[in-house]
């Protein structure tokens, strides 16, 4: 347990930078290493070492998408009685609630990452409580408070800049040139977007690199650019596939089969929606799912298949609710 406590923790930090797919690919080849160390953890009492190895591993479970099995091992390390230190409890419970919240838990998202807000508070710790702000600004956004949601990004953004974290910068300048996109500024989001890509390529960043230019993507097709879009989202896929992030596959095989459908390939939007479909609803990315459903009730409606896409329509919705 102490071997792989400390191989995830020296992992931890590196899952964001150059050497990102090597040492998520590590992670990877020991999980069940790392599966045998916590059960061991738990089963001794040894809620420190637990809730250690889940702090340190969530992102690994969050951009492998193995989102339910990292929520049970925190749920289970969050569970224990046994006095542990506060930033210890913040940071596991900051990662919970990032896992809830991709699998559009949103109460239960809310919960934790306020939880964690609170500790990190109490700790002193900046960077902790820029992390909860992001992430609550990132529930608020699901549900479509984007007010609330750009207030809470900025607010992580001032704490980044403060703090001189480049990564927690980069990451908030695209969460809310994400909001601004909602608004419907696709100008001043484009440009924040440019700004978090700069950020993120100094740092050799792949996933952060295809998180933006997915984004990026989104503000041109707003701007009225659907073929510019079309290739943003094709370079972002790309850094996707090579850090092995099914969700990040999945997103922008949906965001091409949007941009598909709307120039009336209908054909091609089905494949796209089709493989991103089941791509999100492997890792039980239930908001993913709900995106495609909707893709493929538009497709049918314009083939005149409405009886069909209204069945689609109904299925988001119960989802939705």
């Amino acid at each position: 347990a102490g071997y792989y406590l400390a191989l995830v923790e020296q992992a931890e930090p590196e899952l964001k930078g150059p050497q990102q797919v090597m040492w998520l690919d590590q992670l990877e080849v020991e999980h069940d290493n790392i599966r045998a160390a916590l059960r061991w953890a738990l089963e001794r009492g040894e809620a420190e070492v637990a809730l250690r190895l889940c702090a340190a591993a969530w992102w690994f479970w969050y951009v492998r998408s193995h989102l339910s099995e990292g929520r049970r091992w925190l749920e289970k390390a969050l569970a224990s009685r046994t006095e542990v230190a506060g930033s210890i409890r913040a940071k596991a419970l900051n990662g919970a609630g990032v896992l809830a919240r991709n699998q559009a838990d949103y109460d239960q998202a809310a919960v934790l990452l306020s939880e964690s807000l609170s500790l990190h508070r109490k700790e002193g710790n900046t960077r902790g409580v820029a992390d909860a702000l992001n992430n609550l600004g990132t529930v608020a956004l699901d549900q479509g408070d984007d007010a609330q949601a750009a207030a809470l990004f900025t607010e992580s953004l001032e704490l980044r800049r403060d703090q001189n974290d480049r990564w927690g910068v980069a990451l908030a300048l695209n969460n809310v040139a994400v909001a601004t996109s909602r608004e419907g500024d696709y100008a001043r989001a484009a440009a924040l977007c440019e700004e978090s890509l700069a950020l993120f390529r100094e740092l050799k960043d792949k996933r952060g690199i295809a998180m933006v230019l997915s984004n990026l993507g989104l503000a041109v097709q707003g701007q009225g650019d659907p073929e510019r879009a079309m290739a943003l989202y094709e370079e972002s896929l790309n850094l996707y596939r090579q850090t092995a992030d099914r969700r990040g596959v999945a997103y922008l095989l949906s965001r091409m089969g949007e941009v598909a459908r709307l120039q009336g390939n209908d054909t091609r939007a089905v494949e796209l929606y089709k493989e991103s479909l089941t791509l999100y609803q492997e890792s039980g990315d239930r908001s993913g799912v709900v995106g495609c459903l909707d893709g493929l009730s538009g497709v049918a409606a314009a083939r005149g298949r409405l009886e069909a896409a209204a069945r689609l329509v109904g299925a988001a919705e119960g989802l939705r609710k």
